[in-house]
């Protein structure tokens, strides 16, 4: 299986995790998707709610893995060695492909790092912060 489309793919999925890693510049905006009582706060649990339909939504052949078969032509020419990164920090029984548990279960460092008061939910003053630290990590990205 290429490794290429992975990166692609799990950037824009693993919010909280990769994506707000890389500073992607909507990942705030998925963030507040997540929300979905639309109480402006972000419980662990719809994070992970969150996660699984995204694992959705990309899993186009519903096999439950997100593999090759999942992704376009335009992800498939994208990747490299931060595919095979996310490759191995999200393919825990490393048969090359990410199951649903795998992504859905996936650890969740910048969650826990936001969250400030330990409580499993991110407040709006924890989502701003956390906004701002991506758009900070962007802009250093681009050379600005």
């Amino acid at each position: 299986m290429s490794l290429k489309p992975l990166f692609i793919m799990c950037t824009a999925l693993l919010t909280g995790s990769l994506a707000l890693a890389q500073g992607h510049p909507r990942s705030g905006e998925m963030l507040e998707r997540m929300d979905a009582n639309g109480d402006g706060a972000l419980s662990r649990e719809e994070f992970i709610a969150g996660r699984a339909a995204m694992f959705a939504k990309r899993d186009r052949n519903a096999d439950g893995y997100l593999d090759s078969e999942d992704f376009g032509a335009r992800a498939k020419r994208r990747g490299g060695e931060r595919a095979a990164q996310l490759r191995d920090h999200l393919d825990a029984d490393n048969d090359g492909r990410i199951s649903k548990d795998e992504f859905v279960n996936a650890q969740t460092p910048l969650f826990d790092a936001a969250d400030k008061d330990g409580n499993d939910v991110l407040d709006a003053q924890e989502i701003a912060s956390m906004k701002e630290a991506m758009r900070e990590r962007a802009a250093r990205k681009r050379g600005g």
